[in-house]
């Protein structure tokens, strides 16, 4: 979580024009630097004993245009991989134009999109309709990393739900995954 609300406050400053692109390239790439590493360690996190089936199908992760986008997403599939969901992650340009279009989603059950910048409402819902109309079938998370009125904007965005933080994100997609096995706590729901 502190991860993420690091990558929120950047995002801001890069929106405010704080950041050139050198400083925002330098981020990113300590930002990977970082998630990759993290990526090694053993660690489940705390209270997580979740075993879902091979079949549960797969959570896509797609970034929104905010330059700090896909490291959320990244972190996001990192953590949903930690609770032995299968996962994939868009380029980071996966959600403009025409290129939506492209996205696969075979064996996918939910899309995770993923924005730093609760103001690009107008992006997100264009990013849901188009997802609703190419994969009907899926569930539609809006991961916005930020404290807003989750139930409100997700019906707002006509997403299934939204998080603020990667524990709630986290839980959305297991419990949403088919034929998952519980065979320990979900990750509690964070307190705002």
């Amino acid at each position: 979580e502190v991860a993420i609300e690091g990558l929120r406050l950047a995002q801001l400053d890069a929106a405010r024009g704080v950041l050139d692109e050198a400083r925002i390239d330098g981020i990113c790439q300590a930002g990977e630097q970082l998630i990759e590493h993290l990526a090694d360690a053993d660690e489940m996190p705390p209270g997580a004993v979740v075993a879902p089936s091979p079949d549960a199908g797969i959570a896509l992760c797609l970034p929104g245009p905010g330059a700090f986008d896909p490291l959320a997403a990244m972190m996001l599939a990192q953590v949903l991989g930690k609770y032995g969901l299968q996962t994939r992650r868009g380029a980071p340009d996966a959600l403009a134009g025409a290129r939506i279009g492209e996205l696969d989603f075979d064996g996918v059950t939910t899309v995770c999109l993923c924005y730093l910048d609760p103001s690009m409402r107008i992006h997100i819902r264009y990013a849901v309709r188009r997802i609703r109309h190419l994969a009907p079938h899926v569930r539609i998370l809006l991961a916005c990393w930020a404290p807003l009125d989750a139930a409100a904007d997700a019906a707002r965005v006509n997403a299934d739900a939204e998080a603020a933080t990667l524990r709630d994100a986290a839980r959305f997609c297991l419990e949403a995954a088919p034929e998952a096995e519980t065979v320990g706590p979900l990750p509690a729901r964070a307190v705002s």
